[in-house]
């Protein structure tokens, strides 16, 4: 009687479990989904834009590119950037790109700032000791990695720098500083998104990771560095 009491209970409570966790699973993999859509628009305007020719060849050279559809800084006396975004791997060997891996960018400034900007965010690894990096929890840029702004390709830092950053921005500030920026994986979005644990490393090596919703943006992105640069 008592088993078939708890039998019962448990039937019972389950529906409601489901219904409790259920749409919470959902609105984790929504968010993601949402930035790696995002994605494929920022990068498609960005490649598109008059002045892009420098954009596309760096994308080319790319060994990993991480976008981020909406940066946000803001702040009054303590100002501070934060984004979350999706990161691709190239494979020289197959010449493809990767499933993405999620990770976040921030970081903390000091001064006399008001308001509140929105960004578009896009870095271009372009060196071994970039991807290395990437296979770490998390490292900052300035410190760990050196990175320069990417738009024209200026200046012997861009020429050499670990990773080259595009921004687009609109409100009060002039831009988006990224020394000191902290790059971290975002491990727990990874490990729902694809269902299995991941570490930044599978990423590179494992044919096994896969999501077939993730195929627009790795497709955009095989689009413009497979396309010939006439401009």
């Amino acid at each position: 009687m008592l088993k078939t009491l708890k039998n019962l209970t448990f039937i019972c409570v389950l529906p409601a479990i489901l219904l409790f966790w259920g749409p919470i699973a959902v609105v984790a993999q929504s968010k993601q989904q949402e930035i790696l859509d995002k994605s494929v628009e920022v990068l498609t305007e960005f490649s598109e834009d008059d002045d892009s020719r420098f954009f596309r060849q760096t994308l080319k050279k790319a060994k990993a590119v991480l976008i981020v559809p909406v940066m946000f800084k803001g702040g009054m006396i303590f100002g501070g950037s934060t984004g979350d975004g999706a990161l691709l791997f190239h494979n020289e060997e197959t010449d493809r790109w990767s499933y993405p891996a999620f990770y976040t960018i921030s970081s903390i400034s000091f001064g006399l700032l008001a308001g509140l900007e929105t960004s578009q965010l896009i870095l271009a690894v372009m060196t071994p000791k970039g991807v290395e990096a990437l296979k770490e929890p998390s490292f900052q840029l300035g410190f760990d990695i050196t990175a320069a702004a990417g738009p024209y390709g200026a200046g012997a830092k861009a020429a050499t720098a670990d990773i080259l950053a595009y921004a687009k921005s609109k409100g009060i500030y002039g831009g988006i500083a990224l020394e000191g920026a902290k790059i971290a994986v975002l491990t727990e979005w990874n490990r729902k998104y694809y269902r299995k644990a991941l570490s930044p490393a599978d990423f590179i090596s494992k044919d096994s990771i896969s999501n077939s919703d993730a195929d627009p943006l790795r497709e955009a992105l095989q689009s413009i560095t497979n396309s010939e640069i006439t401009q």
